[in-house]
């Protein structure tokens, strides 16, 4: 290749990495600009009304799940914390980002069995995540056996049931 073709080369080697790293500053300080604060004011947790006379009152509910229930984009705060205060509930939220429900670390799975057996609850929610699909996990099927296999998402979401 000739020298003016290196140099054209070279010259648009240079301003393309120029032209991405300034998009990529400006994406970055987009980002840092974003109201990262959580909930609107609306759904503010000091702002939600109790429910009168909710048949949830007094309830103990376990909520099992991954980031949505974890609140990962609202800074912990979900429908979890929304759904007691309006209930007036006891919660506790097993939560987190980006586990699945077949069994693994950090699954849904470990984490309900890790729950303390002596512990009393009058419901449990557990939130269907899409990391399982995202990771290429199994779908399986149902048994008829009584015994799940826990390593597909229709034999974890039998075991938890």
């Amino acid at each position: 290749m000739s020298t003016r073709k290196n140099v054209i080369w070279f010259i648009i080697t240079v301003a393309g990495i120029l032209l991405i790293t300034n998009a990529t500053r400006i994406i970055v300080s987009e980002y840092k600009n974003i109201n990262l604060a959580g909930n609107s004011e609306k759904y503010d947790l000091e702002n939600v009304e109790a429910i009168e006379n909710s048949p949830l009152e007094g309830m103990n509910i376990l909520y099992i799940g991954s980031s949505v229930t974890n609140g990962s984009a609202s800074r912990g705060i979900s429908f979890v914390e929304y759904i007691s205060k309006r209930n007036n509930t006891t919660f506790v939220k097993e939560a987190v980002n980006g586990t699945t429900l077949v069994d693994g670390k950090e699954s849904y799975i470990e984490r309900l069995i890790s729950v303390d057996s002596s512990a009393k609850f009058d419901m449990v929610i557990c939130q269907l995540s899409t990391n399982d699909a995202t990771r290429g996990e199994p779908i399986g099927y149902p048994t008829v056996s009584g015994n799940p296999d826990r390593s597909t998402v229709a034999g974890a979401i039998e075991y938890i049931i």
